[in-house]
């Protein structure tokens, strides 16, 4: 899949080439935080509607546009600093992680659309202007029922509609998906994650749970107590509770039974807050400044400060064989081959 940053790279020779007719392009449009089952369905509609009308012998191109920063934080006034320690900011997913989604969704492309003070200026007409037909040429538009775009979000599905109809493409607009009663909404996912409810954050993002980043150095005390750990920091994200938990991890192309703990570490007195993985079943990956995905199955315990490094030991040497059982149980227990 291709990350497009500007309308610059849009009209990129290689790019304009891959637009070219008589493939058939189209977009589907938003901020697309957790990737959801509403948002999915926004997917599969839009891969349909490109399937019906693509030219045989030219596959459709699909592309997802999203915006950074997103526009709730760019409208709001508030710096950057104050988003790092006010949760009501954070997102179930950042940028890289919504783009890895978006592969596996099977788009061709992503658009990161920069959220300024100048777009958020564009009229409606403006902006169907410049960036789906002027840079993009797109044939079908997917959103939600309750979309808006330009400025003073003036612009709606039956704006979208006609100016559809004025420049010859085609406007879907999709009703949300309910589940027992009530829209799949990212806030729902919020409070489904924040609170630890995997069963109920599972049914509602179709998948289980995945926090990812670059593993970083820390302080090497899970290594002296024999559970050497691979670190990643979170920045402006949301996570489950603080607590130990089962878990595997996608590096590569292996898959890693693991244990993974969230909290500050604090019977060392820690001040930082980091999910902290322990890959069972050996300590001879090389993973550090290596990107990871660390899949959340079930929660173990809450994070408890110990009395020192031999108690804490311990009771890792027990969380360790919680995570073998609830991952085996799940038929989930399994090494890579090349472990």
């Amino acid at each position: 899949m291709r990350f497009i940053r500007s309308l610059e790279q849009c009209r990129a020779a290689d790019f304009r080439a891959q637009l070219a007719s008589p493939r058939t392009c189209g977009v589907t449009i938003g901020n697309f935080d957790g990737m959801h089952l509403g948002h999915q369905e926004l997917f599969s509609r839009l891969h349909a509607e490109l399937s019906q009308i693509a030219q045989p012998g030219a596959p459709p191109f699909s592309g997802l546009l999203t915006f950074y920063p997103h526009p709730r934080h760019a409208l709001s006034g508030v710096s950057p600093r104050t988003w790092d320690n006010d949760p009501r900011f954070w997102l179930v997913h950042p940028l890289s992680r919504r783009l890895e989604l978006a592969g596996d969704f099977g788009f061709d492309f992503a658009l990161r659309l920069k959220f300024s003070s100048a777009f958020a200026a564009l009229s409606p007409e403006q902006f169907v202007e410049q960036y789906l037909v002027g840079a993009l040429g797109v044939r079908v538009v997917v959103v939600g029922d309750d979309w808006r775009f330009g400025a003073a979000q003036r612009g709606d599905a039956e704006l979208l509609h006609k100016l559809a109809k004025k420049h010859g493409f085609r406007a879907i607009t999709v009703p949300p998906v309910i589940r027992e009663g009530v829209r799949v909404s990212t806030s729902l996912v919020k409070r489904a994650l924040v609170e630890g409810d995997f069963t109920r954050l599972e049914a509602l993002l179709g998948r289980r749970f995945v926090f990812s980043g670059k593993v970083r150095s820390g302080d090497k005390r899970g290594r002296a107590l024999g559970f050497p750990t691979a670190n990643l920091l979170p920045h402006r994200q949301l996570l489950p509770p603080d607590g130990v938990y089962a878990a595997r991890v996608y590096w590569r192309d292996l898959v890693i039974p693991a244990v993974t703990n969230i909290g500050c570490s604090p019977t060392f007195g820690g001040a930082r807050r980091l999910v902290e993985t322990h890959l069972l079943g050996g300590s001879g990956y090389r993973l550090y400044r290596e990107r990871i995905r660390v899949e959340f199955v079930s929660f173990l315990r809450p994070e408890h400060k110990f009395a020192g490094a031999e108690a804490l030991r311990e009771q890792l040497v027990r969380d360790v064989e919680a995570a073998q059982r609830e991952l085996d149980l799940r038929g989930l227990y399994k090494f890579p081959e090349s472990s």
